[in-house]
């Protein structure tokens, strides 16, 4: 546990990722990753980690409400930040930083990099392209849950998060798995059997909810995908976005919560 340093968050450390009232205590990792653990004022009943989208800013909002909900439901949730998600975060949630024009926010990020000398080592996988940078942010997901203490027994993906817990249940000794929103196929590719294919010799339990209208899977399409004994597949009103109405989030956190205490 030498290379983990724990601390609760306060100063400008509470802020930098200000998607819940609750401050949470952050774990940080050699690497440069971290883990922001959320916690429930009473007991503990469950532990559960996500592992978000790359673009984890656009789901702010949605999990807001995901650790607003687990921590009143006896659930610890613990959120995951890659480096460069952890870096870029703060800059990405500025509302106006996205409407620079391109070469300014290169430069906005090359002083973040430069400024950071942890962030070194995640660079290069970044401009080496998407699969090798993929790679990275899962290695350092598991490297970071074989050193956490104590560890989720559960995990949480979103996206593209949700093939990396599923290749890696076995080796985490994950008891259970939650899928939001499961990339089965770029609306923009060709198949690529390497997203799905472990699917069907998954033997961790595993719940994917999906957005009816999904277009990397849709109620349709998704279903013809070979799903193990162990997993099972259920919809949701809405598409791969987290936008849902009130009334289909209620849905989506009931089953959700009562598949994690199932365990």
């Amino acid at each position: 546990m030498t290379d983990v340093t724990t601390k609760s968050a306060s100063g400008d450390d509470a802020h930098s990722r200000s998607i819940s009232r609750q401050p949470p205590l952050i774990v940080t990792f050699k690497d440069g990753a971290r883990i922001l653990r959320y916690l429930p004022q009473g007991k503990i009943t469950q532990r559960v980690v996500l592992f978000a989208r790359v673009n984890s800013a656009a789901d702010d909002p949605f999990l807001l409400r995901l650790i607003d909900h687990f921590t009143k439901h006896e659930i610890g949730f613990d959120l995951f930040e890659s480096p460069l998600e952890r870096a870029f975060g703060p800059l990405m949630r500025q509302p106006h930083f996205l409407r620079l024009p391109y070469l300014l926010r290169v430069i906005a990020k090359a002083v973040v990099v430069a400024t950071n000398p942890w962030l070194w080592k995640a660079l290069p996988p970044r401009l080496q392209g998407q699969l090798r940078y993929a790679k990275f942010r899962v290695d350092s997901f598991v490297a970071a849950l074989q050193q956490l203490d104590p560890r989720p027994s559960i995990a949480i993906g979103r996206s593209a998060g949700a093939i990396a817990i599923t290749r890696n249940a076995q080796a985490l000794g994950l008891k259970a798995l939650v899928c939001i929103g499961y990339p089965f196929r770029h609306p923009e590719s060709d198949d690529e059997p390497s997203r799905y294919a472990h699917l069907a010799t998954l033997q961790t339990p595993c719940l994917i909810i999906q957005g009816a209208r999904d277009p990397y899977g849709d109620s349709v399409s998704a279903r013809r995908y070979a799903l193990s004994a162990t997993t099972s597949l259920s919809f949701i009103d809405g598409d791969h976005n987290s936008a849902y109405s009130d009334e289909t989030l209620r849905i989506l956190l009931d089953r959700v919560t009562a598949f994690i205490h199932s365990y």
